[in-house]
């Protein structure tokens, strides 16, 4: 690897969104506080049904990240002891679930790939992986 290339870095999230559920008692269900929790706060877009009014998240930002399966993985540790749980919840409460991925960077600093072990531990928890990269010179 060229010495001038600098690893980019990773933001990961997990988040659950909904209209009709307590993202209180999420965080107690599964004991992880979130990093935010955001409320739709426009009256026009809460009366739209196909949009969440609520989304819970967990953030964790790696600088000078070289291998993308670690982030991902490290998030997704915090959730491993209450992974049916938390399906359970979200399907009972209508929610949606996923792992956004925003990498920004030199991307010839970064291995991109996932292990499939990871991508396992994902779907076990029916989480959605979405992926934003801003790729820099």
């Amino acid at each position: 690897m060229n010495e001038d290339i600098t690893s980019p870095t990773v933001i990961c999230s997990f988040v659950i969104s909904g209209r009709n559920f307590d993202p209180e008692g999420f965080s107690r269900l599964i004991e992880v506080q979130p990093t935010r929790i955001w409320r739709q706060q426009n009256p026009s877009l809460v009366n739209r049904a196909e949009l969440p009014t609520i989304e819970w998240r967990f953030q964790i930002q790696y600088d000078s990240c070289n291998w993308l399966n670690h982030p991902i993985q490290d998030i997704l540790n915090h959730f491993t002891l209450y992974q049916s749980e938390l399906r359970s919840f979200v399907e009972q409460h209508n929610c949606a679930s996923h792992l956004l991925v925003k990498v920004r960077g030199d991307l010839e600093g970064i291995d991109l790939s996932v292990e499939a072990n990871t991508l396992e531990q994902l779907c076990k928890m029916g989480a959605r992986l979405c992926f934003a990269i801003e790729a820099t010179d």
